[in-house]
């Protein structure tokens, strides 16, 4: 069917609608500019030409329907006529640089806005780590000023293992409490404190009212659940309270396979002093 050079501007979107057995459309040189007919209307349409058209309309119907068109044999017949910069360059010609420039347009799109949700999450996730950060400066550094303040009721608090017993009280109190280079107050659970009175509640106190925690390393005390329940409470509330309090006093050789953790990490990172440099007096065990 032959409809070219007919000045045709406006055809319904029906109007081969009972034409279902035409092979050969030519609607070349006309004015088309709206057209999108059903694809069942060309159920055996062979060749279609639409060449010198304005059909934008028509494109999007071939972009919207399983419809292939070939025009590889009359390429210089399809021009384009929109947008302005394209217009009149044959499409054969524009087409490697339409697919350059349009598919890519989605895939920049979809970048750009996966890059400004990434910076906004990482400002959000930095402005948070920044805050908690700040946070935790100034509860120590409260927590610091409130120590320095601090009037302590004890010098030390003795935790060691019942094995220990009479070295700590025939030993290391009268070395620390009693002798010359000593004069310090210690608390030691046997002595002070209060009978009747819950075993977990003194030690929390103690540890509390105490400038320094000092630890007689065994491998009693090593073995012992009582002890290691002491250095935890002792680790926690000095943190809390941000702190550095802890001396380690070793009595004998340690057998390192009964070491904890914590206490493996005290012993390397503390250099605890021997019993000599516990000794040295008030001064030296108060700073």
């Amino acid at each position: 069917m032959d409809l070219s050079n007919n000045s045709v501007s406006v055809l319904p979107n029906d109007f081969f609608k009972s034409s279902h057995n035409i092979e050969h459309l030519d609607l070349s040189n006309n004015l088309i500019e709206t057209w999108q007919p059903a694809p069942s209307s060309f159920e055996k349409l062979r060749s279609l030409d639409l060449s010198v058209n304005k059909h934008p309309q028509f494109l999007t119907w071939l972009t919207e329907t399983n419809v292939t068109v070939r025009y590889r044999a009359y390429q210089q017949l399809y021009a384009c006529h929109e947008p302005f910069e394209l217009g009149g360059r044959v499409i054969s010609s524009v087409e490697s640089l339409l697919l350059r420039t349009c598919k890519p347009t989605v895939l920049v799109s979809v970048v750009c806005v996966g890059i400004v949700i990434l910076v906004f999450t990482s400002l959000l996730v930095a402005g948070y780590i920044h805050r908690r950060r700040f946070d935790r400066w100034l509860r120590s550094r409260s927590a610091a000023s409130a120590v320095a303040g601090r009037v302590y009721l004890y010098d030390a608090f003795v935790s060691y293992s019942n094995s220990d017993t009479q070295w700590v009280i025939s030993r290391l109190l009268p070395q620390l409490e009693c002798s010359s280079i000593g004069n310090l107050k210690l608390c030691v659970y046997d002595r002070d404190f209060l009978a009747g009175r819950n075993i977990s509640e003194c030690i929390l106190d103690s540890i509390k009212h105490s400038r320094k925690i000092i630890l007689v390393l065994s491998n009693s005390f090593l073995q012992s659940p009582w002890c290691k329940f002491e250095t935890d409470l002792a680790q926690y509330t000095l943190l809390e309270e941000n702190r550095d309090a802890f001396i380690l006093l070793k009595i004998s050789r340690l057998d390192e396979t009964l070491l904890s953790p914590k206490l493996n990490y005290l012993l390397k990172d503390a250099h605890p002093p021997e019993l000599v440099s516990v000794a040295q007096g008030r001064s030296g065990l108060l700073q």
